[in-house]
């Protein structure tokens, strides 16, 4: 029953007194409630804003991190272009002294065919 219909139903003076009195006791319980559950909210709020800015804080250190990420990889696929440059160089020196090997393989063919044609000769 609302405060109000609680107070109109007394029909004793002293009765609608007491019933004020209990009304005023009511409202006053429910003002600190109120009181109570605000400052809860108000300390819940603080809370809330702390840990937003904490992860404020984290996201601008990811952020920072992964700028350094990506100077780091730039920084890698430089290094990783001047390797595939320097393999190539190798594969090319390799196939140059593969080259080379042969012509000495063929030159030492032409040499030990020379020789047994000049032994086939003296003989």
């Amino acid at each position: 029953m609302k405060f109000y219909d609680r107070i109109k139903a007394c029909t004793d003076k002293n009765k609608m007194q007491e019933e004020i009195l209990e009304c005023s006791n009511e409202i006053a319980e429910k003002k600190e409630e109120i009181i109570a559950f605000y400052r809860k909210i108000k300390e819940d709020y603080k809370e809330i804003i702390d840990l937003d800015n904490k992860i404020t804080e984290k996201n601008d250190k990811i952020i920072a991190l992964n700028d350094e990420m990506i100077e780091y990889n730039k920084k890698i696929n430089e290094k990783n272009g001047e390797i595939i440059e320097l393999n190539d160089k190798i594969n090319e020196s390799y196939k140059e002294i593969i080259e080379l090997i042969n012509s000495i393989i063929e030159i030492n063919d032409k040499t030990i065919e020379f020789q047994n044609k000049g032994a086939i000769k003296i003989n």
